[in-house]
Formats: C-alpha cells, sequence, structure tokens
C-alpha cells in the first residue's frame, strides 16, 4: 500500500529588489511589506505546523523562513541547491538595460532557456537538476509533512519533479511570493 504525503512549497516573502530587476541568486533581504506578508501567511498556517522547514541559503528565503517558523520549536534546514537560478553576469542590472546592451544573448536566451545560459549563469536544465537531486537525495517521500521555502524558479523545478513533468514545464507555474501551494509525494508503504 502507498502513502501519499503532504510537502507545502512557499515563495519567499517581496523584496527590496528595485522594479525591473534581474535578481536571480542576488542575495536580496526581504522588504517590510514582504515581512508583514510572511508573518500574516504564519499566522493563518492550520496546525499542526509541519516540523520539517527547507529553505535556500540566500537571505530572502532564510528571512521568510524564521519568519514563517515565529516561536516553534525548531531550527529551517538551508541549502544552496534550493537558490533561485544563477543569472550570471545579469544579476543586478535593469532587464531594459539587458535588453538594449545584449539583444542577441537575451534573444537566444529566451528561445532556448533550458539549454542555454545567461553569462557566467546557468541554464534552466542545470536548475532542474540540482533541485532533483536535492529532493532525491534527501528522500522527503519518506518523511513527515515537510514546508520548501525558496524561489519561483527552484520551486517551478521542484514541482515539476514533484509531479514528474518534463523541465520544459517550468514556465507552466506561477508561484507568487507567500502564496503556499501543497502539493503530494508518494510514499512507501506503510
Amino acid at each position: 500500500m502507498q502513502s501519499v504525503r503532504p510537502i507545502t512549497l512557499l515563495r519567499h516573502g517581496a523584496t527590496e529588489a528595485a522594479a525591473g530587476m534581474c535578481v536571480g541568486q542576488l542575495d536580496t533581504p526581504l522588504s517590510r511589506s514582504g515581512r508583514i506578508a510572511v508573518i500574516a501567511t504564519g499566522q493563518r498556517w492550520p496546525e499542526p505546523f509541519p516540523q520539517r522547514l527547507f529553505c535556500s541559503d540566500l537571505q530572502r528565503a532564510r528571512q521568510t523562513a524564521a519568519l514563517l517558523i515565529g516561536n516553534r520549536n525548531f531550527e529551517p534546514v538551508t541549502d544552496p541547491r534550493l537558490r533561485e537560478i544563477n543569472l550570471g553576469a545579469w544579476q543586478g542590472r535593469q532587464w531594459d538595460d539587458i535588453h538594449r546592451s545584449e539583444p542577441e544573448q537575451l534573444a537566444r536566451w529566451g528561445e532556448d532557456w533550458l539549454t542555454y545560459a545567461p553569462p557566467g549563469g546557468e541554464t534552466a536544465m542545470q536548475l532542474y537538476r540540482r533541485v532533483a537531486d536535492w529532493y532525491d537525495e534527501l528522500q522527503l517521500a519518506d518523511r513527515p509533512a515537510t514546508v520548501v521555502v525558496a524561489h519561483a524558479g527552484s520551486l517551478a523545478a521542484l514541482a515539476c519533479h514533484l509531479q514528474q513533468r518534463s523541465p520544459q514545464h517550468l514556465f507552466d507555474y506561477n508561484f507568487e511570493h507567500c502564496a503556499p501551494l501543497q502539493l503530494y509525494q508518494p510514499g512507501k508503504g506503510e
């Protein structure tokens, strides 16, 4: 008999990054409104709160995890494999600037984002593989209910992996800030 275990995917709260900025793995903190939204999400969370929470090591995810846990008595487990996609030399720049200064590279990335990387960055396939490797290594399917706090890209990769969908479906997912998505993962028979 197989059981299913819940896993909740949560994108970090809003950050202080400027509108229109290419963020990627830039280590930006939560904004004031982002912190308020995370606290409200934690207060609305149905009890019992899962006792396992994993998060990216970037500060926006770590801050979200800490605020979400609140005064619950456990610590999140951080892992760099849950980081957002690495957009390399584009990180910290305005998308409009990238469009003006590197239109060919941006167009190529837009046409082949699965296997083409921005200068000094990673491909979406590399993102998918590192997140899938993280999940498979931890064997979370055999664990109790779990929360993963990360980024739009890494959560989309995890959702594809959990639902056994091709990485080509990464853009099928739209993770809003502080909007939990609960999926179910197959577990071993009990």
